[in-house]
């Protein structure tokens, strides 16, 4: 995606640009036959030299920020740049609206003209791909982005007797990726009724054993991770 400064000088295609730049250089090749589009704005074009340009001053600081983000890897993408007028954001491309939209009055002409290129919009939506995705294929071979072996760990909430109601808690942290499914068993039969999140409501009886059960892509199989009213922890590095 391409924003024009001062003296000819492009920023680079993706990521931020900082400078000093007057109202008329911001759009290139704005010039006759724009009229209608003047008008048609409310009057937040003015004539210049180099054709028409917002009315945005004389001198100001510029910023434009390209973002990416992922869930669950890159099942959904999105894509953000941002564009930031002394230091707030007035504009902003969005690949889940495949559009831009004005943040403030100020961004309202920019996000119509952008909008009404067609090269400026394929462009962007492109980045999805061209920056996003590829940048995170890039990445993926590195140890940020490694899997991760879960840390499991039950306990149960307060102290209590048996026969009191509690609730128990399995912590799972440290993951990597994000998916992972956690159940909880009691005397081996699975516990659907009462879980919460990964807490489980339970009166435990002397010789009950409850388990927590982990499957996560970074594992062989499943974990298994035994509780019972002797214990008051119970822990899988």
């Amino acid at each position: 995606m391409r924003f024009w400064g001062r003296e000819g000088r492009e920023p680079q295609e993706s990521g931020s640009w900082r400078g000093s730049v007057t109202g008329q250089d911001l759009y290139r090749g704005a010039g006759e036959g724009d009229e209608d589009q003047r008008e048609d704005s409310g009057g937040c074009w003015v004539n210049s030299p180099g054709g028409l340009a917002p009315d945005w001053g004389e001198h100001f600081t510029l910023q434009f920020k390209a973002e990416c983000y992922f869930e669950n890897g890159t099942e959904h993408v999105r894509h953000v740049h941002r564009a930031i007028y002394n230091r707030q954001e007035y504009a902003r491309f969005d690949s889940d609206l495949g559009k831009f939209v004005a943040v403030t009055e100020l961004g309202r002409c920019s996000a119509e003209y952008w909008n009404s290129q067609k090269e400026i919009l394929e462009n962007v939506r492109a980045e999805v791909d061209t920056v996003c995705i590829y940048n995170y294929k890039s990445y993926n071979s590195f140890f940020l982005f490694s899997p991760a072996h879960p840390k499991v760990t039950v306990y149960p909430s307060k102290m209590a007797p048996p026969g009191h109601h509690n609730l128990l808690v399995c912590s799972v942290s440290g993951f990597y990726p994000g998916d992972i499914k956690v159940q909880w068993f009691l005397n081996g039969r699975e516990e659907t009724a009462g879980v919460t999140l990964v807490m489980l409501e339970m009166t435990h009886r002397r010789g009950d054993v409850y388990t927590c059960q982990v499957e996560h892509s970074s594992l062989q199989g499943p974990v298994h991770l035994d509780w019972s009213p002797l214990l008051l922890h119970s822990c899988l590095p």
